[in-house]
């Protein structure tokens, strides 16, 4: 079973970055916002959805996701949800805005980009982070913009958009 978090505030939100993943995902999965997150031992994989750029309420409500973490479970966060991967581990997080298309520059291979070629991602943030300690960035534009730790990876970029392959091969390891 996948658990999907949505961290936004406004449910009228749920339609454009929660509902891009449930497509993709298509298996057994259960949505869960992130200030209802209890008994996560029977999920496999969590994905935490981004959100519009003005809803940061969840960067003052990182509480809310220590369950996630003290789980072994895997875990993507999607831009906001990357945002609070980074901020969880202690990382400072900037104020820095990109929108649209941007090409990305691979730095490292990862299962997570097996047979991924391609190089354009869409971006849709006002924040970027600084790499938190044990992490490992996997991709960057000007910044680190796909991060990994462990069974952990924060994806600042969106790939529900152009870029599924990434979600299908997080969800296969």
């Amino acid at each position: 079973m996948i658990l999907i978090v949505d961290i936004s505030c406004n449910s009228l939100l749920k339609d454009e970055f929660v509902k891009p993943i449930e497509q993709i995902v298509k298996e057994k999965y259960e949505i869960k916002h992130y200030t209802k997150l209890k008994d996560l031992d029977n999920f496999s994989h969590i994905i935490i959805c981004g959100t519009a750029l003005k809803d940061n309420k969840y960067l003052d409500d990182i509480g809310f996701f220590k369950p996630i973490f003290k789980s072994k479970t895997k875990i993507l966060g999607i831009c906001g949800g990357a945002q609070i991967i980074a901020k969880y581990f202690g990382a400072k997080i900037t104020n820095y805005q990109e929108i649209g298309m941007k090409n990305i520059e691979i730095l490292k291979e990862d299962k997570i980009l097996k047979n991924f070629s391609q190089k354009e991602v869409y971006l849709m943030h006002n924040f970027a982070f600084e790499l938190p300690k044990d992490f490992e960035s996997l991709a960057e534009t000007k910044i680190p913009v796909l991060i990994r730790k462990d069974n952990i990876y924060a994806c600042l970029f969106h790939p529900e958009v152009k870029c599924e392959k990434i979600i299908e091969n997080f969800l296969t390891t």
